[in-house]
């Protein structure tokens, strides 16, 4: 199937999503999918894309 959605393997998701919302981003700690140490992130505008990239490399999850 299609979707606009991927998983990340992050170590722990819920505080990886954290550190995302003091950047303003918000992705779905996996944890209720009985993956705990994934978050889910939608792929966007392609702007938006770059926000979410350059946050990744500043915080080096």
């Amino acid at each position: 199937s299609q979707t606009h959605y991927f998983l990340l393997d992050v170590g722990d998701g819920k505080a990886f999503r954290q550190r995302l919302l003091t950047h303003g981003l918000i992705v779905r700690d996996c944890a209720s999918f009985g993956l705990p140490a994934h978050v889910r992130i939608a792929t966007r505008k392609p702007e938006e894309n770059h926000t979410l990239l350059t946050c990744l490399n500043q915080i080096r999850y």
